[in-house]
């Protein structure tokens, strides 16, 4: 297996090199060379294992993302900054999945502006660490020395901006795999391992079939995209990307990915539809619930059931209530749907639960 080479570049490089917007530290108190990026070039599947190739994370995953880290000084010691695309599949969680691994029961979240949260607790390699998504980027703050408080990494996370002021390019032309095929063949190195894929119990990849991505919004039977196609959570958001798996007539799952219309990209909103009757996450019986993943072994999510005035049944599996992420799934006809939109300040469930009431077109409320 070839080792793949980590070039050294300057910020402006390095934003131009990579698939996802590169964003810097913009605080006094913090002491940062933007000559001094670290960039792991995409390569094909199987031909690299990243920064360091003994490192355990690197070794469940044969696909060679293409990331960019960086070492920043403050008062108080060192951290480690890293940045890339999350496009490993839909994951409502995907802002603090890298704090799972350790002690997941400290992880915190923390509004930080209007629209932003980030999350602090310890990653895999226990370490202090937050995480966060902005711009679209996931970001990954580890400390490396000294002693930061969960405020002080905040404050940090706060001051972020972008490297380039360009809105960067649909999920459809950024993703990896529109690039690489067959996310079953080429994601995982651990036979039998599936990373999560919702809140609900649903590990991805869970379909052996081809895949396309595009920027053509999908005619999917429900009542809102019917009335609204890609305008169905206007003002707020709007249509990305859209992923097909297999056949194009009958694919065995469809992803919708929306952005906020804002442009900040802080948030995901991703609705999907899969074969009620192939699909990972199974209709329970009447008074039951659908399976929660236990993602680290901890299990911290609400679960809500829901009810539509003319006659669904759905169920809502939330991280926080106040901020979320939130899945919400529920079946018709021969298709389940699972909606989930990661967390942002006032993603509260009332926020998530109007969103499905746009795509069911009945009015939806909580009955327990």
């Amino acid at each position: 297996m070839t080792q793949v080479s980590v070039r050294r570049m300057s910020e402006e490089r390095a934003a131009q090199a990579v698939n996802f917007r590169l964003i810097r530290p913009t605080g006094s108190d913090t002491s940062y060379d933007p000559e001094a990026i670290e960039v792991r070039l995409e390569a094909a599947p199987g031909e690299g294992d990243g920064f360091d190739a003994r490192a355990a994370p690197a070794n469940w995953s044969a696909p060679c993302h293409a990331s960019a880290r960086y070492q920043l000084t403050t008062e108080r010691g060192r951290l480690r900054v890293k940045q890339y695309l999350y496009d490993w599949g839909p994951l409502s969680a995907l802002d603090h999945a890298a704090l799972y691994d350790h002690r997941p029961e400290d992880m915190r979240i923390w509004p930080m502006d209007r629209e932003r949260v980030a999350w602090t607790g310890w990653d895999y390699s226990q370490h202090r660490a937050l995480s966060m998504l902005a711009w679209g980027t996931s970001v990954e703050v580890r400390e490396l020395s000294g002693d930061h408080p969960d405020e002080r990494l905040v404050d940090l996370a706060r001051s972020f901006e972008p490297v380039s002021e360009s809105e960067p390019a649909p999920m459809a032309e950024r993703s990896y795999w529109s690039r690489w095929p067959r996310y079953d063949a080429n994601m995982i190195r651990v036979p039998g391992y599936r990373l999560p894929s919702s809140l609900w119990l649903w590990r991805w990849p869970w379909l052996a079939a081809d895949h396309t991505w595009s920027t053509a919004m999908p005619s999917l039977e429900l009542p809102g995209l019917r009335e609204r196609g890609s305008d169905v959570f206007a003002p707020a958001w709007r249509f990305d990307s859209a992923c097909g798996f297999g056949e194009a007539r009958d694919p065995g799952e469809v992803q919708l990915l929306f952005r906020p219309a804002s442009g900040l990209g802080h948030a995901q909103l991703w609705l999907r539809r899969f074969s009620r009757q192939a699909g990972s996450i199974r209709e329970p019986a009447p008074g039951e619930w659908p399976l929660l993943d236990s993602l680290g072994g901890h299990r911290p999510v609400h679960p809500t059931r829901l009810a539509g005035s003319l006659g669904l049944r759905a169920f809502a599996a939330s991280r926080t209530m106040d901020n979320g992420p939130h899945d919400i799934v529920w079946w018709r006809g021969r298709y389940g749907y699972l909606l989930q939109i990661s967390a942002a300040v006032r993603h509260d469930l009332g926020y998530a639960i109007e969103r499905l009431s746009s795509l069911v077109a009945e009015r939806v409320s909580t009955c327990d």
